[in-house]
Protein backbone atom coordinates (compact mmCIF):
# COMPACT_ATOMS: atom_id res chain seq x y z
CA UNK A 1 0.00 0.00 0.00
CA UNK A 2 1.39 3.37 -0.80
CA UNK A 3 0.52 6.28 1.50
CA UNK A 4 2.29 8.66 -0.95
CA UNK A 5 1.50 12.50 -1.55
CA UNK A 6 -0.36 11.97 -4.11
CA UNK A 7 -2.87 9.60 -2.01
CA UNK A 8 -5.56 11.22 0.18
CA UNK A 9 -4.39 9.51 3.22
CA UNK A 10 -1.10 11.00 2.62
CA UNK A 11 -1.76 14.87 2.95
CA UNK A 12 -0.45 15.90 5.88
CA UNK A 13 0.93 12.84 7.37
CA UNK A 14 4.05 12.89 8.88
CA UNK A 15 7.29 10.24 8.62
CA UNK A 16 6.28 8.86 11.68
CA UNK A 17 2.94 8.45 11.17
CA UNK A 18 2.90 7.09 7.42
CA UNK A 19 5.66 4.43 8.86
CA UNK A 20 3.75 3.46 11.64
CA UNK A 21 0.20 2.78 9.69
CA UNK A 22 2.34 0.56 7.35
CA UNK A 23 3.84 -1.13 10.15
CA UNK A 24 0.06 -2.09 10.71
CA UNK A 25 -1.08 -2.74 7.36
CA UNK A 26 1.94 -5.57 7.54
CA UNK A 27 0.72 -6.47 10.39
CA UNK A 28 -3.12 -6.93 9.10
CA UNK A 29 -1.15 -8.63 6.38
CA UNK A 30 0.37 -11.60 8.22
CA UNK A 31 -2.75 -12.09 10.60
CA UNK A 32 -5.09 -12.01 7.11
CA UNK A 33 -1.95 -14.38 5.63
CA UNK A 34 -1.72 -17.19 8.68
CA UNK A 35 -5.04 -17.41 9.19
CA UNK A 36 -5.99 -17.99 5.54
CA UNK A 37 -4.33 -21.42 6.24
CA UNK A 38 -7.04 -22.31 9.07
CA UNK A 39 -9.77 -20.98 6.41
CA UNK A 40 -8.95 -22.62 3.92
CA UNK A 41 -7.06 -25.78 4.71
CA UNK A 42 -8.82 -28.72 6.50
CA UNK A 43 -6.51 -31.92 6.98
CA UNK A 44 -7.87 -34.76 8.28
CA UNK A 45 -5.28 -34.92 10.87
CA UNK A 46 -4.77 -31.55 11.63
CA UNK A 47 -6.54 -32.00 15.05
CA UNK A 48 -8.57 -28.81 14.79
CA UNK A 49 -12.08 -28.74 15.93
CA UNK A 50 -14.75 -27.10 13.75
CA UNK A 51 -15.14 -25.06 17.27
CA UNK A 52 -11.06 -24.41 17.56
CA UNK A 53 -11.09 -23.34 13.65
CA UNK A 54 -13.69 -20.67 14.06
CA UNK A 55 -12.39 -19.36 17.33
CA UNK A 56 -8.76 -18.71 15.91
CA UNK A 57 -10.28 -16.87 12.63
CA UNK A 58 -12.47 -15.11 15.13
CA UNK A 59 -9.77 -14.07 16.87
CA UNK A 60 -7.87 -12.89 13.62
CA UNK A 61 -10.97 -10.61 13.26
CA UNK A 62 -10.86 -9.37 16.04
CA UNK A 63 -6.90 -8.26 16.18
CA UNK A 64 -7.53 -7.04 12.42
CA UNK A 65 -10.07 -4.83 13.79
CA UNK A 66 -8.08 -3.80 16.60
CA UNK A 67 -5.41 -2.59 14.35
CA UNK A 68 -7.46 -1.02 11.80
CA UNK A 69 -8.87 1.22 14.64
CA UNK A 70 -5.18 2.00 15.47
CA UNK A 71 -4.34 2.84 12.46
CA UNK A 72 -7.65 4.81 11.48
CA UNK A 73 -7.15 7.27 14.93
CA UNK A 74 -3.37 7.68 13.86
CA UNK A 75 -4.41 9.41 10.57
CA UNK A 76 -6.96 11.64 12.25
Amino acid sequence: MDFGNHSALGVGMDNATHHKVRQICTQIGTIMEDVSVTALVWKIDDSLSDTDRLNQIRHAHVEIGRLLEVATNLLR
